[in-house]
This record gives structure tokens, C-alpha cells and sequence, in this order.
């Protein structure tokens, strides 16, 4: 009989190969918030898997399906960059992250791949339209997104 593990990468396996990613969901904890992340965009893709972190994880999984499938139409958001296309009303922030912290949180993505990979993160500017590097950015909105994973590289610059 299968590990319910076993059944979970085979699960997952069958996804990514049927959709070309999946979002793979991590609830917070007593040490960490939650985040999500795709699984698939760097075998499917060619693109680095993308990080969410610190909001409600049916927000993430949409707005991580939203950002694949601007890759899967040729979108590069391997450096830090802005989009526009992910969310109607502001843009989001793409950053590379370092990768011992890819490493440390995408254990269910590394089983499934079956290797290790490189990664970004989405991040949503708080209510006045910042990021966690703008100055005057929401202390508490820029604390969730950047207490769990390390960005490396400075952030996009502003058009």
C-alpha cells in the first residue's frame, strides 16, 4: 500500500503534467505566515516557480494561476520586475528569492519535480500603493511578506 506521501507527488505529478503547474498551499504556524507557491513553471516553462506569502491561500493560488498563465504566454518575471496584468487595479512585484530559502520552504515541490529550483516572489503593495522596500510602506503589510523568504538583488526600479 502507498504512503499517503507517495499518493500526494503522484497526485501532484498528474496535475502539473495535465495543467502545467500546480499551487501548493502551506498554512501558517506558530512561527511562520502561510504562503503558496506553483510547482511546474520550470519544467513546463523554463521559469522560475513563483512564491506568495503571507495572505490567505485561495487569494494566492488564484493570483499564482493569474501570474502562470502570464508565463505560459511568454511573460519573463525572472527579475525583478512590475506587472500590471496580474491584478486589474495595481500593479504586483516580481524579486528573485535566494535559494537556501527555496530550499527550506518547497519541500512538497522539490518531491514532486524531483529537483531542486529557482524562484521568485509576488509581492502586493499595501492600501497606498507600496511595496515592503518603498518608504512609508504599511510596517505590518511588509513584515508579512518578507518575515519567511530572502530576496536577492535590489527591487524593481519604478517606471
Amino acid at each position: 500500500m502507498a504512503a499517503p506521501l507517495d499518493d500526494y507527488i503522484k497526485c501532484g505529478r498528474k496535475i502539473v503534467r495535465q495543467h502545467g503547474w500546480m499551487v501548493q498551499g502551506v498554512l501558517p504556524d506558530a512561527q511562520q505566515a502561510s504562503y503558496s507557491y506553483t510547482v511546474g513553471l520550470s519544467i513546463g516553462y523554463g521559469h522560475p516557480e513563483i512564491f506568495m506569502v503571507g495572505f490567505d491561500p485561495e487569494l494566492a493560488r488564484q493570483l499564482l494561476n493569474v501570474a502562470g498563465r502570464r508565463v505560459k504566454g511568454g511573460a519573463r518575471l525572472d527579475t525583478p520586475v512590475y506587472l500590471n496584468e496580474v491584478v486589474d487595479v495595481f500593479p504586483v512585484a516580481f524579486r528573485p528569492l535566494a535559494h537556501a530559502s527555496i530550499v527550506e520552504h518547497s519541500n512538497a515541490g522539490r518531491a514532486i519535480l524531483g529537483f531542486e529550483f529557482d524562484a521568485v516572489q509576488l509581492f502586493l503593495p499595501d492600501a497606498g500603493g507600496l511595496f515592503p522596500w518603498d518608504v512609508g510602506c504599511d510596517p505590518s503589510y511588509a513584515r508579512i511578506q518578507t518575515s519567511l523568504l530572502e530576496t536577492v538583488g535590489d527591487p524593481p526600479a519604478r517606471q
